[in-house]
C-alpha cells in the first residue's frame, strides 16, 4: 500500500510540470500554462521575514514548495498559499519502523550536581577506649587577696593543761587575728593585750562619776566585773592612720556608723586617770580620749557629761 501511494505521487507530479537540469538550477514549467520557472538551489525552512523570489524551494511542515511570485514572506503569505507557492513534493507516509540500532557510546559525564541536604544523624557509635591521661597543665598566677573578713567567734575553752596564750603588750596582730567576739558574741577580746570590751561602747553622755558607777554596775555577756579603762588601755585601741572613728581598719566593733560620722564616737571618752599638772594629779579633771581623731590627753572636768566605753581586765584599775 506504501510502494502504490509513493508511486501515485511521482505520477501527480510529473503531470504537474516538467523538469529539465541545468547546473545547479531546474526548470519548472506549470502544466496549462506558458510561464517557465528557473527554480534556485534549495533554502531549507520557510521562515518569516525573508524576501523570497521566484523559483526559490523551501520545506514547509514536511512537504516541498516553489515560489511562484517574489514577496516578502509574513503570517499570511506561508506555504500552501497558491499565490505565492506552488507544491513540489507532498510529504511522505512515515515508513515502518527500522531495525534498532546498536547503542552509542556512553556520553560523557554530566557536571555533578549540587550537595543533597544532609541526612538525619546517625545512631551513636559504640564509645572507644578511654585515653590516657595527659600531663598536669602549668599552675596558673596567682590571683589577688581577697578582703579580710570578720573575726570569727571565739573557739571553746581548751581542757588540756598545756601553755596557755597569755597575752603581751609587745605583739602586733593583724586585725583578722587580734579581735576575737567572746562572751556570747557581745563583747571582743583583744589578743595584743588581753583587754576584753564592750561590743558597743555607750551611746549616753554621763558626768564622770555617773559614767564610772555606770561600768560598775554592768552586765554584759552574762557577767559583771566592767571597769571604766585607763587611759593607757582605751589608747591601745586606737589607730592614728584612720579617722572617725581612730580605730584598726577592719576591726569588729559596732560603732553605729552612718554616712557623715559614727554616732558613737562623737565627743569625748572617760578614763579612769586623772590629770596630772606640776607633778601632781588634779581630783577635779580626768584625761579623755578622742576616737574621731585618735588623740589622747583632753582634759575634762569630772562634773561635765562625757561618754564611756567599759572594759574587762585581770588588773585592778586605779581610780583617781
Amino acid at each position: 500500500m506504501k510502494k502504490t501511494t509513493s508511486i501515485l505521487a511521482m505520477v501527480i507530479i510529473f503531470l504537474f510540470a516538467v523538469s529539465v537540469f541545468a547546473k545547479d538550477r531546474y526548470i519548472v514549467v506549470p502544466l496549462g500554462s506558458t510561464k517557465t520557472l528557473s527554480v534556485m538551489k534549495w533554502l531549507g525552512d520557510w521562515a518569516l521575514e525573508i524576501s523570497y523570489k521566484e523559483g526559490q524551494t523551501v520545506q514547509f511542515e514536511g512537504s516541498s514548495y516553489v515560489c511562484i511570485t517574489s514577496h516578502y514572506s509574513d503570517a499570511n503569505n506561508s506555504p500552501p498559499g497558491p499565490s505565492h507557492w506552488s507544491l513540489l513534493a507532498a510529504k511522505g507516509d512515515q515508513g515502518d519502523t527500522g531495525t534498532q540500532g546498536p547503542a552509542g557510546a556512553d556520553g560523557i559525564d554530566g557536571v555533578n550536581g549540587e550537595t543533597g541536604p544532609a541526612g538525619s544523624a546517625g545512631a551513636d557509635g559504640i564509645d572507644g577506649v578511654a585515653g590516657a591521661t595527659g600531663p598536669a597543665g602549668v599552675d596558673g598566677t596567682d590571683g589577688v587577696n581577697g578582703e579580710t573578713g570578720p573575726a570569727g567567734p571565739a573557739g571553746a575553752d581548751g581542757t588540756g593543761s598545756g601553755n596557755i596564750d597569755i597575752p603581751s603588750w609587745h605583739r602586733i596582730l593583724p586585725v583578722n587575728e587580734r579581735f576575737v567576739a567572746v562572751m556570747n558574741l557581745e563583747a571582743i577580746l583583744d589578743k595584743e593585750t588581753g583587754l576584753v570590751w564592750e561590743l558597743s561602747p555607750s551611746n549616753g553622755s554621763y558626768p564622770w562619776y555617773t559614767a564610772f558607777d555606770y561600768c560598775a554596775n554592768l552586765e554584759n555577756g552574762g557577767r559583771k566585773g566592767w571597769l571604766m579603762p585607763t587611759a593607757n588601755q582605751l589608747a591601745s585601741l586606737l589607730d592614728t592612720t584612720q579617722e572617725d572613728p581612730a580605730l584598726p581598719l577592719g576591726h569588729p566593733f559596732d560603732m553605729d556608723c552612718e554616712v557623715g560620722g559614727c554616732i558613737t564616737t562623737t565627743g569625748l571618752y572617760w578614763t579612769s586617770t586623772a590629770r596630772v599638772a606640776n607633778g601632781t594629779s588634779s581630783t577635779g579633771q580626768n584625761m579623755s580620749v578622742d576616737l574621731v581623731q585618735g588623740e589622747v590627753g583632753n582634759n575634762s572636768g569630772k562634773p561635765f557629761p562625757d561618754k564611756v566605753w567599759c572594759v574587762r581586765s585581770s588588773s585592778v584599775n586605779r581610780v583617781d
